[in-house]
């Protein structure tokens, strides 16, 4: 009890034990957020890779996953660090909870916040730290009660399927309107000169990570990920050539490797995405296959 067998706790549990059992010698990896770690499946590449991103994860965290597993990464890997229109935006969260799966397998100097008092609870009373631990834990044992008297209620008849391009197009909106709250914008969004101070801070972390992996012999590439059309005419695009593609921009003149899905051309309708932002299974394989032919492979079969 006490929160360590919700499903929250269990999944950072979980990562621990990835990243402690990570291969040696890997010869490609990914950085990023959650589109980073939904869309990339190494399963389906011909080579050994290892997942460096989180959901969600800042670009501070992807520095600091890079540096401390950098040793199981061959020299000569491709890293291929993903950015997305708000990437620059985000600079650290502010509930403290964003940090605490790193407890289960970063140094403690690399962990935003670090408190030794944390960790301590963390590891054994979680809920004192994060009551909604325990509250999810309590909806999973009900359920699961319920589930073994057969008591839920089960839904009967047909059900009515949402059509793809009505399903992406609302996707889209919500993504839309969750961004507008996360950011503080209305239906003009306006970028604060706060906000364009944040975006030159973490530019800076791009430009290190790029500068890291050129001093341990890795390859940094830079990875443009797709969305779905919907999603692209519901953009705010005046703001995100502010707060993004000039960044891209830079980078390019700066040499850096692109490999731009956005503008690419091969995720050409809703069937290849699975909310307007993550992809589907036939477009996970369209991506991992243009990536994978990047290093000379080809993708197995998505089964």
């Amino acid at each position: 009890m006490f929160g360590r067998k919700s499903g929250t706790y269990l999944a950072w549990k979980k990562l621990g034990q990835y990243y402690a059992a990570l291969p040696d010698q890997a010869e490609v990896a990914n950085l990023g957020s959650s589109v980073s770690k939904a869309d990339f499946d190494f399963s389906l590449w011909d080579t050994e890779g290892v997942c460096l991103a989180g959901e969600p994860q800042t670009l501070y965290y992807d520095e600091q996953m890079l540096r401390q597993f950098s040793e199981k990464i061959r020299k000569g890997a491709n890293i291929y660090i993903c950015l997305f229109f708000f990437s620059f935006l985000v600079e650290f969260y502010e509930a403290d909870r964003a940090n605490y799966k790193y407890y289960f397998f970063l140094d403690r100097n690399r962990i935003q916040g670090y408190h030794r008092g944390k960790e301590l609870l963390l590891k054994n009373f979680p809920c004192l730290l994060d009551a909604s631990l325990a509250k999810e834990e309590i909806r999973t044992f009900l359920k699961s009660c319920l589930d073994m008297f057969g008591k839920r209620k089960k839904l009967t008849g047909e059900t009515e399927t949402i059509p793809a391009r009505e399903a992406d197009r609302e996707a889209a909106k919500r993504w839309i309107c969750l961004w507008n709250r996360e950011f503080g914008w209305d239906a003009d969004p306006k970028l604060t000169e706060e906000q364009m101070r944040t975006a030159d801070r973490v530019f800076e972390i791009v430009e290190r990570l790029v500068e890291y992996c050129r001093e341990k012999g890795f390859k940094p590439v830079i990875v443009l990920a797709p969305v779905s059309r919907h999603m692209k005419e519901l953009l705010p695009h005046e703001t995100i050539q502010t707060c993004f593609w000039q960044y891209i921009e830079r980078l390019t003149d700066q040499g850096c490797e692109m490999a731009d899905l956005y503008h690419s051309g091969l995720f050409p309708d809703e069937t290849y995405f699975e909310d307007a932002l993550k992809l589907s299974g036939k477009g996970k394989r369209v991506f991992n296959e243009y990536l994978g032919k990047g290093e000379g492979r080809q993708c197995t079969d998505i089964h």
